[in-house]
């Protein structure tokens, strides 16, 4: 186990570095406080499987339909397990009826598909990266991580989407 706390301080100080490089905004600052190597981490399980992540609408894994005058709250997951640290293509999709959007750091979204961010996996749990008020439509997020950081979407790829339908 003392390894683990050793890990855990040195991703916790590089966390940090990056934060005073970056800013204070987008993924990794918001992430910090929920971060999956923390402190006060029980399960080990965490650490043996392959990276997991989930994407919510307004706290459900979906679909939801909503007014078009309701917020709609994107959260995301992130257990890294086994690939902590493996550097990696994240990727925040929206498919509309007019197209695709991405969600790329540290501009937000932007028309097609498009790497978000190139950076090594940590975990983290309910960071919102979407609150707002969509027009009557029919919506799917996505969230994925590939390992092979090269600004295509490819494999290894981990993904899950989260539908919202929007109505008068």
């Amino acid at each position: 186990m003392k390894t683990r706390k050793e890990i855990t301080h040195g991703w916790m100080i590089f966390l940090i570095i990056v934060m005073t490089i970056v800013g204070t905004n987008g993924w990794v600052a918001a992430a910090v406080s929920n971060i999956e190597i923390g402190a006060g981490m029980t399960d080990s399980s965490a650490l043996i499987g392959p990276a997991t992540l989930d994407i919510k609408a307004n706290g459900q894994d979906g679909p939801i339909t909503v007014s078009s005058n309701s917020l709609v709250s994107i959260t995301i997951d992130l257990t890294a397990g086994i690939q902590i640290g493996a550097y990696a293509d994240w990727w925040l999709v929206l498919s509309t009826s007019d197209g695709l959007y991405s969600w790329v750091y540290p501009t937000g979204w932007t028309p097609g598909l498009v790497v978000g961010l190139q950076f090594p996996l940590f975990g983290f749990s309910g960071l919102e990266m979407f609150n707002s008020s969509l027009p009557v439509g029919n919506y799917v997020f996505y969230f994925g991580v590939d390992t092979t950081p090269d600004n295509v979407l490819n494999s290894p790829l981990v993904y899950d989407w989260v539908e919202v339908h929007v109505i008068q």
